[in-house]
């Protein structure tokens, strides 16, 4: 029986057509997604991937013929003898400073007065440190400047460096605090360096950074 509602082949194609502009519409570009996807984490992607940054730390453990040189007298720096314990888990740092007497001296490089040091000093992931050694005396033997004993407060913040061409391992940096005895003196700009020296009487002093 023939229906009494023919089917239009006009209006057919109307619909179909029509469906897939509907398609076309709600299909959105795919490589436009993705770029604006981009756009939009780029200040987030990475965050939280468990990914390791690298780190500059090493286990720079050991003796050191370190040398202090202050603003006053750059080119007479207070030379010392350090020991550096780095923790197993390269956390933290132990720093023993024993002053050494002047190479003026009838014995120079002799161990003259008490040492100092810091412990549980905090190791950077770029190799660096920053230990308060608080109130310290230095023997008049071991000050190169005038011969007096030195009373003054002293913080150090240096970085370690692995073996070089030129130098064994050694760390390097900046000085502050104040000297009270035998004069007032800021120490801000003054610096510090130490080179590994198992032989403390030969090894040449590093007070700066080296340039390179």
């Amino acid at each position: 029986m023939r229906s009494p509602f023919p089917r239009s082949s006009h209006s057919s194609s109307t619909s179909v057509l029509r469906l897939l502009s509907l398609l076309a519409a709600g299909c959105a570009d795919p490589h436009a997604r993705y770029d604006e996807f981009l756009a939009r984490s780029a200040g987030i992607r990475g965050q939280d991937s468990g990914m390791v940054t690298p780190s500059d730390r090493l286990d720079f453990s050991g003796r050191y013929l370190a040398a202090l040189a202050t603003t006053l007298a750059p080119g007479q720096p207070i030379l010392f003898s350090c020991e550096v314990a780095v923790s197993e888990d390269l956390a933290t740092v132990e720093l023993s400073f024993q002053p050494l007497s002047t190479d003026a001296d009838p014995m120079p490089r002799e161990p003259v007065g008490e040492a100092f040091g810091a412990s549980a000093v905090r190791y950077g992931e770029d190799g660096s440190f920053s230990a308060e050694l608080g109130e310290l005396t230095i023997p008049g033997r071991a000050n190169p400047i005038s011969g007096s004993d030195i009373v003054a407060t002293v913080t150090i913040a240096a970085t370690a460096y692995a073996m070089t061409a030129n130098l064994p391992m050694h760390f390097c940096g900046g000085v502050s605090g104040m000297v009270s005895v035998p004069l007032a003196l800021d120490l801000a700009g003054s610096t510090i360096g130490g080179v590994e020296a198992s032989d403390l009487a030969n090894a040449m002093p590093l007070a700066t950074c080296p340039s390179e």
